[in-house]
């Protein structure tokens, strides 16, 4: 993130909340595929992905991100019983985490992916 701040002028948002993973759907949820940014006036000088806009599916949970491949099970789950049709990558993101709070019982992340 240091290294994109640096080559963009968006480095003021580089923080929590504004940069989430980019998970393909049925993998391991282990290793992201990407990164996203979140903000709608970011011109785009190195080819990133930006989220879109658009009905998500959303699930929040208390933990860290090694703890995020059980709630991604759960959202498939989710998916797969109640017909849902999406797209192909979830959207994972640290709401808050070591940098707003030392408490591991205290880190709020969120997952989401696009409904088609």
């Amino acid at each position: 993130m240091r290294e994109l701040g640096k080559k963009t002028d968006f480095s003021h948002s580089l923080t929590l909340g504004n940069v989430g993973l980019l998970m393909k759907k049925n993998s391991n949820y282990k290793t992201y595929k990407g990164v996203y940014l979140i903000n709608k006036n970011f011109e785009d000088p190195l080819n990133i992905f930006l989220k879109p806009a658009g009905k998500y599916l959303t699930i929040y949970f208390k933990g860290k991100r090694k703890d995020s491949p059980k709630y991604y099970k759960i959202l498939e789950r989710y998916i797969k019983n109640n017909n849902i049709e999406t797209e192909d990558f979830f959207y994972e993101i640290a709401l808050r985490s070591i940098s707003i709070s030392p408490l591991e019982k205290e880190y709020i992340r969120k997952i989401e992916i696009k409904i088609k």
